[in-house]
């Protein structure tokens, strides 16, 4: 009967392991395919100061679950503030940058950035929430990793490019 009773708790460890595993990585799973449409999204706006504030919100998502909702968050904010405002601050950049014929491709990126900037921030509040659960849910053996303290950077030819903040993603 002790044999039996040491198996069972045996098992729920390795069960209660197992679920936390699985939501690690689908969760992980979630976080890389909402991430990568959110930045898709983002560089079909055509807006490089949206792009820009985007990067500079989502840098403090890697720190803890709490600071990866916080950022989800604040990329839905900017998201929609900024869907809101596209048409306006696009035509009025394509008038100061073109004149009239500015004003029609302003106009147009307006209107896409209108569409897309809200539905990065739904996909940057997705991506926090599933940061979040990520971090909840590390694997158990993995509870002495090291949080990243910066993005990766890319690789392009022989040498090392010198670290920026915006670049990495």
């Amino acid at each position: 009967k002790q044999w039996y009773q040491r198996r069972v708790r045996g098992m729920e460890g390795d069960v209660t392991g197992m679920v936390k595993n699985v939501a690690h990585g689908m969760s992980d799973t979630a976080n890389k395919l909402t991430s990568t449409a959110s930045s898709f999204l983002a560089l079909a706006s055509g807006d490089e100061n949206f792009q820009n504030n985007r990067e500079r919100l989502r840098a403090a998502r890697y720190q803890s679950s709490s600071s990866s909702m916080r950022a989800g968050f604040a990329g839905l904010r900017s998201g929609l503030y900024e869907g809101l405002m596209s048409v306006p601050k696009q035509v009025v950049k394509g008038i100061n940058d073109h004149g009239a014929i500015g004003a029609a491709s302003g106009l147009f990126k307006g209107v896409v950035g209108t569409i897309t900037k809200p539905a990065v921030g739904v996909f940057d509040l997705a991506s926090g929430a599933s940061l979040a659960i990520t971090h909840s849910t590390r694997p158990i053996h993995a509870s002495g990793e090291v949080l990243r303290m910066r993005l990766p950077r890319c690789c392009s030819g022989e040498t090392l490019p010198p670290y920026s903040a915006l670049i990495p993603l």
